[in-house]
């Protein structure tokens, strides 16, 4: 089984969240953290990229036992990249966790 961390549409309540329950996803916690700092842009698509780093990413951590769904969902390798990343959860334990990174736009959204 793999960690996943979702940040935008994938939460709990979002519009796909239901790729998560058809990916048989378990809820490890609802109020995990990215260790490192990223950017996070908030808009039609939710993004995070590594450039311009601002503040840990809030989210989501679930144990996945299969990415195929998410990575579909997600465009995997070409508008979302997945690499991973130290996730620090409610009770302050670090997690290694898939995180999607925006793969395109950094340009467009003014990122070096």
């Amino acid at each position: 089984m793999d960690n996943i961390f979702v940040y935008g549409t994938l939460r709990k309540g979002h519009n796909n969240h239901h790729v998560l329950s058809m990916s048989k996803a378990i809820l490890i916690d609802l109020n995990a953290q990215t260790v490192e700092n990223y950017r996070h842009v908030v808009d039609f698509l939710p993004k995070v990229f590594k450039q311009e780093s601002t503040n840990p990413v809030k989210g989501e951590l679930y144990m996945i036992p299969t990415l195929k769904y998410v990575d579909t969902l997600e465009g995997h390798p070409h508008l979302y990249r997945r690499e991973k990343v130290n996730i620090l959860d409610s009770r302050d334990k670090v997690h290694r966790a898939w995180l999607y990174f925006f793969n395109t736009g950094e340009k467009y959204y003014g990122i070096q």
